[in-house]
């Protein structure tokens, strides 16, 4: 197994192409321009992405940048309070956390642990973690989600329609990309 380090301006599709594993770590902000179109298509195609959120991680940044509605790297958009604290902030308060394996199995987004099942034990799950952020799955997020997901498929199931009548038509997404 080999370990690239690469910054997040460095990234690449001959970077992704034989990365079987990408973790994007300590990022306070993503780039929506090039970064994350890459890592949607690299996830896309089957590529393992763990997005580990660093001290300064901006949620509110993340959401923008990375979540866009579905379209993006995040599975769900993030809560914007954060869990935890970094040591430096905690002090003598400090509490440590750490991945439940049992918490996790289960869950869709995390399919790493179907595979986790062989070996529990992987690092993932031993790591001290400090501060963490949650992802939104409340019922209002998700409804609004799935009414944004009908919308552009109706535009879209219309102007295929338009399309095979004769009568191309444009939709609010050409509009938007003009």
């Amino acid at each position: 197994m080999k370990i690239k380090h690469v910054r997040a301006d460095e990234l690449t599709q001959d970077v992704l192409a034989d990365a079987r594993l990408v973790v994007v770590a300590g990022l306070a902000n993503i780039d929506d321009v090039n970064t994350v179109p890459l890592l949607r298509d690299y996830v896309k195609q089957g590529g393992q992405l763990l997005i580990a959120a660093g001290a300064d991680f901006n949620p509110d940044s993340w959401n923008a940048a990375a979540w866009k509605d579905g379209e993006g790297i995040l599975p769900t958009p993030l809560k914007r309070e954060v869990i935890g604290e970094v040591p430096e902030v905690a002090g003598e308060n400090m509490k440590p956390f750490f991945l439940s394996f049992e918490s996790l199995s289960g869950d869709e987004f995390f399919s790493a642990c179907r595979n986790a099942r062989k070996r529990p034990a992987r690092p993932l799950f031993r790591a001290f973690l400090f501060k963490a952020v949650e992802a939104d799955v409340s019922r209002e997020t998700l409804d609004a989600w799935k009414e944004s997901q009908r919308k552009k498929l109706g535009e879209e199931l219309a102007f295929i329609a338009a399309a095979e009548n004769g009568r191309p038509t444009e939709t609010p997404r050409l509009r938007e990309a003009r």
